[in-house]
């Protein structure tokens, strides 16, 4: 991650959304231990051998340096009421029509997650600015939900500000309403919400604000305000 390379190459398939939900549902829940070994085999660099999503998890920052927060509605199958500092969105077919390959497959969905899930149409960003920070699983076992995942981390700052952007969420018709609520908070708030968490935020949140800090103030300078709190010494 943090690394300038001239590609990134992720080999995919398609799969039944159901055989998705059965290997969550009913493998995971029914044999206790096949979450970790199954984590294991990733980790040793063996093929990933169960179905799973491909998610885009994308952090956004306005034009002012203001990072949008959002609360998962009551719609949402798992973490309800929960916040999170990014949105999600699904690779989908659609990323695959009209020939695309290769960069233009992950620009355009980028591009529909901004637009399905913000309302936001190309006025709004540059796509230079989207920045896939990393690949990672995104997992999480407990008594209401499971999640196995493989994920893009991504973070893109907007042309449009706080204010323009607040504006488009009231009042632009979103194809996606994952959300119910949102609002805005500074790296520095985004930081003590790491370490401190006033609000309840879905499991995961919590790697991707690490990343978008460590995007924004650097490794050495995140290790020296991380290291600063002494609420985070063991």
């Amino acid at each position: 991650m943090f690394t300038d390379a001239p590609k990134l190459i992720l080999e995919v398939k398609e799969v039944l959304f159901s055989k998705i939900l059965f290997f969550r549902d009913v493998c995971l829940r029914t044999t206790p231990t096949l979450l970790t070994s199954t984590l294991d085999d990733l980790m040793s660099g063996e093929p990933i051998s169960f179905p799973h999503g491909m998610s885009m998890q994308m952090v956004v920052i306005s034009r002012d340096s203001q990072i949008l927060i959002t609360k998962r509605s009551d719609k949402t199958e798992w973490y309800k009421r929960h916040w999170s500092c990014s949105f999600e969105e699904n690779l989908s077919l659609k990323d695959f029509e009209d020939g695309r390959q290769g960069v233009e497959v992950v620009r355009h969905w980028a591009k529909r997650a901004l637009n399905e899930e913000l309302g936001l149409g190309e006025e709004a960003y540059a796509t230079q600015n989207v920045r896939i920070l990393s690949v990672f699983v995104e997992s999480d076992l407990s008594d209401t939900a499971i999640v196995l995942n493989m994920c893009l981390c991504a973070l893109v700052t907007l042309e449009i500000d706080r204010q323009m952007l607040t504006a488009i969420l009231n009042a632009m018709p979103r194809k996606d309403y994952e959300f119910s609520e949102f609002r805005f908070i500074d790296y520095a708030a985004m930081f003590r919400e790491l370490l401190h968490p006033t609000l309840v935020f879905h499991p995961t949140s919590r790697y991707r604000m690490a990343l978008a800090l460590v995007q924004h103030y650097g490794e050495a300078n995140f290790a020296r305000r991380l290291l600063a709190d002494p609420r985070s010494q063991p």
